[in-house]
């Protein structure tokens, strides 16, 4: 019998970690905590959040699928743990052929399910979020854009709110997308601050945009509370301008399937 509110302990600590800046401490706190309580979908779903293939490979997210359908072999049918499979099956129909149509066609099951059943759930705006990332995929950008807006107002963000961030990253793969989520990231770092992983994107945006100079001030805040080795921090920086760069390119294929590198006008000019 799982005791009431017990996965708050690790929540905290698993929020703690990532603040710090520590991932792979959050990681491994959310991997133990899911394998102690096999039935327990709240420990499942801090686990899908944490597992971020943008920043990993497709093996990551494949596994991830793994492990959520064979928890759901022990709790079928649980609501939750299906929104988690999810998540990762969004990101895998993006990045791999692979059975993607198949996973599209559960990713779509699923979120229609949850948005019937429960749409006053604390969770709600996750469906409208994994659908917005499908339609970005796909190109369809206005679809994209309309499930965003229902998915964003479902949001009350709060420091570190995962599904805030997820909202930053499909922001990314829409067009004029990538100006809309800087300005939402400096908004919201004018209430909070000390939100590390936002002020480390709007740095990688800066300079993946060749603005070194304003990215310069907002570096010198993040060293502050980094726990690591500047070394490590440039690193985390650097695959945050490749995500972006990632996005643009995937957009401009999206737009001229003539361009198969997705080369835009920045890229030509470098």
């Amino acid at each position: 019998m799982l005791l009431p509110n017990l996965w708050k302990v690790p929540a905290w600590l698993i929020r703690r970690a990532e603040k710090q800046g520590n991932r792979e401490r959050a990681l491994k706190i959310a991997t133990r905590y899911a394998q102690l309580r096999p039935r327990d979908p709240e420990a499942w779903f801090s686990l899908e959040l944490l597992i971020d293939p943008d920043q990993d490979d497709v093996a990551v997210a494949a596994e991830s699928e793994e492990l959520f359908r064979r928890a759901l072999e022990k709790k079928p049918g649980d609501e939750r743990l299906e929104l988690a499979l999810a998540g990762s099956l969004t990101w895998l129909s993006g990045h791999t052929s692979e059975r993607a149509e198949e996973r599209i066609s559960e990713v779509r099951q699923i979120c229609t399910r949850w948005m019937k059943r429960n749409p006053r759930s604390e969770l709600a705006e996750w469906p409208y979020l994994y659908l917005a990332r499908l339609a970005a995929n796909q190109g369809e950008w206005q679809e994209a854009r309309q499930l965003l807006d229902e998915g964003s107002r479902r949001i009350v963000v709060t420091e570190g709110d995962n599904a805030f961030w997820y909202l930053i990253k499909v922001l990314l793969r829409i067009p004029q997308g990538e100006e809309r989520a800087r300005s939402l990231a400096e908004e919201y770092l004018r209430k909070f601050p000390g939100w590390g992983v936002l002020r480390g994107f709007l740095v990688s945006a800066m300079m993946a945009s060749g603005q070194e100079s304003d990215a310069s001030e907002h570096r010198a805040l993040l060293i502050k509370d980094w726990k690591g080795s500047v070394d490590d921090l440039d690193e985390y920086l650097r695959r945050g301008v490749d995500h972006i760069l990632e996005a643009r390119q995937a957009i401009a294929r999206l737009r001229d399937p003539r361009n198969p590198q997705g080369m835009t006008a920045t890229d030509e000019q470098h």
